[in-house]
């Protein structure tokens, strides 16, 4: 890390024992999200969002054009031939949710506020952060519209870590409910914020003790892959009553195959955290599926023409230190070598929270060392797009596509295509992908969106109850957002013209089996 981002953190190791003191952590709370007691209030808003009524009669799926591609190749011909050649793998990819339970505070307004100075993460414009829920629905639903398509079936979508951002079992439980209402099969990677409490410090510190909600203990790793399990196996809030969200997911039928055999992946009842398939006959049982004995990190192998995929996904959560930094301990770069190393002629594709910029020499040298197969990384964690080419280093180069987060301006998910022929050039093809409600008009002038937003607080019931209504909402306080950090002096977001730029492109995919 540079000497900017050291300092940063020397001031807030400095901050946190003063201001500390005492075994409280999380305080001071504002208006609840429930309404009334109503245990099922999310779940009813969430399913009602859903409907026709709700998305709006106009509502579509929005996909970056041809013309909006970047092609990272010097051949004048090889463009139209990747996007002549048919589609291998075709996935939905987001990235960094961060839902927010927007009453848990740093220890209170004023010091999470303070904090936020230091490190851009704590603070949020607060209609972003009351209606972030009905932007993630909304990029749902754009997914399940694409998926419905003829020309654009999806085989899977995944989200590479950062579903909550304070830590808290709200937050889980929406962001599990909120994504079961794909009509894809999804997969989720582990992210800083999943594991600890506003992604930078553990458990141990505690919450307060009059806390009037309930709060997922963040750190406890079995809890929070219980809460992906697809059976609602407990009720209620508390730490010994997870709420495990209805859905079905993509999960095995009782003579073992998936549903319709339509999709590529393998079953999964835990969205992909019991999807470790490698060398495994058959797929686990529910039965036998115990979390505490689940790393976090997994692999499955998907067989088709022209190229064999291999899937891995890693844990670059830090389990046992402070720090939002990534790494992969011994164990998993053990791990990662044999998935690797078992995996001749196969294209690998690699998932991470974190970037490989983030990990040491022995696990870079892993992913560079030599194989027949090709190899691209897909990482979230930065907030922001990039495209990084890693050169050729003890064998093979590979390519890093970052992607940015759904919680910030410009709230873009991506529609990934893995296309090629036999013998044949194989290319990837990156677009953006968003709803007609996340419009990505920052032109607004600045009194017509204080306007909006004065509007989405004082109609907050009433703006719910329709999703174009809330996603639009909490996509005018992201721009707000996006706006205001643009005036601070470190942290300040990607431009909005870069990070198109760095999300529409086409790589080459170098596959020599």
């Amino acid at each position: 890390m540079d000497a900017t981002f050291r300092l940063r953190w020397l001031i807030v190791l400095l901050m946190v024992p003063v201001v500390a003191g005492c075994y409280s952590f999380i305080g001071r709370y504002g208006e609840p999200f429930y309404d009334g007691t109503d245990p099922a209030y999310f779940e009813k808003l969430i399913d009602r969002a859903f409907t026709p009524e709700s998305l709006g009669h106009d509502f579509t799926c929005n996909l970056a054009g041809d013309k909006e591609l970047n092609v990272r190749d010097e051949r004048p011909e090889f463009l139209g031939q990747c996007l002549a050649s048919p589609v291998v793998l075709r996935f939905a990819w987001l990235s960094d949710v961060q839902l927010r339970q927007k009453e848990v505070k740093l220890f209170d307004d004023n010091m999470s506020l303070s904090m936020d100075t230091v490190i851009p993460s704590f603070e949020h414009n607060p209609v972003q952060e009351d209606y972030d829920w009905a932007v993630y629905a909304s990029l749902i639903a754009a997914i399940n519209q694409l998926n419905r398509t003829k020309d654009t079936p999806i085989d899977f979508t995944i989200h590479t870590g950062d579903s909550i951002d304070a830590g808290s079992i709200e937050e889980i439980y929406q962001f599990v409910y909120i994504t079961n209402h794909l009509n894809t099969p999804w997969l989720n990677v582990v992210g800083n914020h999943d594991i600890s409490i506003f992604g930078n410090y553990k458990e141990r510190l505690g919450y307060t003790r009059q806390a009037g909600v309930n709060f997922y203990p963040v750190g406890n790793f079995s809890n929070y892959l219980m809460m992906h399990g697809k059976y609602r196996m407990f009720a209620g809030f508390g730490p010994h009553l997870l709420p495990v969200p209805i859905g079905e997911g993509h999960s095995p039928s009782e003579d073992g195959k998936s549903e319709g055999d339509r999709y590529k992946i393998p079953p999964t009842f835990y969205h992909g955290f019991d999807s470790n398939t490698v060398g495994v006959p058959k797929p686990p049982s529910r039965d036998i599926f115990q979390v505490q004995n689940v790393p976090g990190y997994y692999a499955f192998d998907i067989d088709v023409t022209p190229v064999p995929i291999r899937v891995i996904a890693l844990n670059s959560a830090k389990a046992d230190s402070w720090g939002a930094e990534g790494e992969i301990k011994e164990a998993q770069r053990i791990w990662l070598q044999k998935m690797v190393d078992s995996a001749p002629g196969r294209l690998l594709l690699i998932f991470s929270h974190h970037r490989p910029l983030d990990f040491d020499g022995k696990t870079m040298g892993t992913l560079h060392q030599k194989r027949s197969g090709a190899m691209v990384f897909f990482t979230g964690h930065t907030h922001e797009h990039h495209v990084r080419h890693y050169d050729d280093r003890n064998g093979q180069a590979f390519y890093e596509l970052n992607t940015g987060s759904i919680l910030e301006y410009p709230q873009l998910g991506r529609l990934i295509e893995i296309r090629g022929t036999r013998g044949g050039p194989m290319c990837l093809v990156s677009r953006s992908l968003w709803s007609s409600h996340l419009d990505q008009n920052h032109d607004i002038p600045a009194e017509s969106l204080d306007h909006t937003l004065q509007d989405c607080r004082e109609k907050r019931m009433e703006y719910r109850s329709t999703l174009s209504k809330a996603a639009r909402c909490g996509h005018s306080g992201a721009l707000k957002d996006y706006r205001d950090k643009n005036k601070i002096l470190w942290g300040k977001p990607q431009p909005f013209e870069e990070a198109l730029k760095e999300a529409n492109i086409v790589l080459p995919i170098r596959y020599n089996p």
